[in-house]
């Protein structure tokens, strides 16, 4: 996945050309000591049994679980990423 940075605080995930994910912060208002500072989802067709949206603690965590829910939903789809795309 190819990760662009959209704005302060915003990273789209690309599959190739195809915007897949997000990652975003949190407000610095909606920030709590403890509680998850970054919301990631994935921006495809739903698949039975796997969270395609939730929240993480920073940055490389949020992109991590959308890598792992990309992989994931490829998978029970019978598909793979291809290398020079993913």
């Amino acid at each position: 996945m190819r990760w662009v940075e959209t704005g302060p605080g915003g990273r789209q995930g690309f599959s190739g050309e195809k915007p897949v994910a997000h990652v975003l912060t949190f407000h610095p208002r909606d920030l709590r000591p403890g509680k998850p500072a970054w919301e990631w989802a994935l921006t495809l067709p739903k698949v039975p049994g796997l969270d395609m949206a939730g929240t993480a603690a920073t940055e490389a965590e949020a992109k991590a679980a959308v890598e792992f829910v990309w992989t994931a939903w490829l998978e029970l789809l019978g598909l793979q990423p291809i290398p020079e795309r993913a």
